[in-house]
C-alpha cells in the first residue's frame, strides 16, 4: 500500500492573539453598530403605511397636485394612491370627496378618508369578497354610521 506524503505545511497548534480574536471583535463591532443605528434613527411603525401614504399625498399638495383620471367612471378618478372619489353622490357612497382606496383580488381593502380623518383597513383571505363584495359594502356602512347623528 502506498503512503503519500501531505503537501500541506504542519500548522502550529498555537494562534496568534489577532487570528483568535479579529472575528468575534469583528462581529461585536457590526453589532454594536446596528444598534445604534436602530436606537438613534425614528422609524415609522409598518402598520402605520396608509397614514404615512397620506401625509405624502398631503405634503405633496393633495388633490389639487394630482392628474386625475376619470374617463371611465365618473365617480371615482384613478391617480397616485389608488382611486379617489371624485362625486360622493353619484357613487352613492357616505365617503367625502377625496377619499382615496384601493382594494386587492386576496381580499384586502382600504380607504383613507380625509374629511372625516378616517383611515379604514380590512384583510380577509376571502379573494374578490374581501375587496369589491358583501364584507367590504358592510365594513363601510357600518364605520360610516358611527358618524350618523343619532
Amino acid at each position: 500500500m502506498a503512503t503519500y506524503e501531505s503537501e500541506v505545511p504542519p500548522q502550529s497548534s498555537e494562534l496568534s492573539f489577532v487570528q483568535t480574536w479579529s472575528a468575534p471583535a469583528a462581529i461585536v463591532v457590526a453589532c454594536l453598530a446596528a444598534a445604534i443605528t436602530v436606537l438613534t434613527v425614528t422609524l415609522p411603525p409598518v402598520l402605520d403605511f396608509p397614514n404615512h401614504l397620506t401625509r405624502i399625498w398631503l405634503i405633496g399638495g393633495g388633490a389639487n397636485a394630482m392628474r386625475i383620471n376619470t374617463e371611465e367612471t365618473p365617480s371615482w378618478g384613478f391617480g397616485f394612491g389608488g382611486a379617489v372619489l371624485m362625486d360622493p353622490a353619484l357613487a352613492e357612497l357616505p365617503m367625502a370627496a377625496g377619499t382615496w382606496k384601493w382594494g386587492g383580488v386576496y381580499g384586502h381593502r382600504w380607504y383613507v378618508d380625509p374629511v372625516h380623518r378616517l383611515t379604514v383597513a380590512g384583510f380577509t383571505n376571502t379573494a374578490i369578497e374581501g375587496m369589491t363584495g358583501r364584507f367590504a359594502s358592510d365594513l363601510t356602512s357600518e364605520v360610516y354610521a358611527s358618524f350618523a347623528p343619532e
